[in-house]
């Protein structure tokens, strides 16, 4: 059995000095290095991963990956192929398999708005 996880006032109060701080270090796409790695340090994970992804045509924009002790993410391009063969029986693809076997065309999905974060 999971204990509910519960946020402190603290909590909240450094993310919101993380996506409030001014970052210098600016990537062409994505997010900066150091704001990942802020964000991987305050939510305690072993790697912290940001996508931008158009389901439908199976295209990434950008893949950040930022691994445990590394303060420099990588991309993911060598695994594009691999993570599209499992995409779509991910709990990722639900909302997007749902909205496919709908009456309506998937010119009504807005598939900006249907992408998992992987954290």
């Amino acid at each position: 059995m999971t204990s509910p996880v519960t946020v402190s006032e603290r909590d909240l109060r450094a993310l919101l000095g993380i996506v409030g701080d001014h970052r210098s270090d600016l990537p062409p796409a994505g997010l900066p290095p150091s704001l990942l790695t802020d964000l991987r340090d305050q939510i305690r994970c072993d790697e912290l991963q940001f996508l931008g992804q158009d389901t439908l045509r199976q295209t990434g924009w950008f893949a950040q990956c930022l691994a445990a002790g590394s303060d420099i993410p990588g991309d993911d391009a060598d695994d594009q192929q691999l993570y599209w063969e499992l995409y779509w029986d991910s709990i990722c693809a639900t909302q997007i398999r749902l909205a496919l076997i709908t009456t309506r065309p998937p010119s009504h999905i807005n598939a900006d708005r249907l992408n998992c974060a992987r954290l």
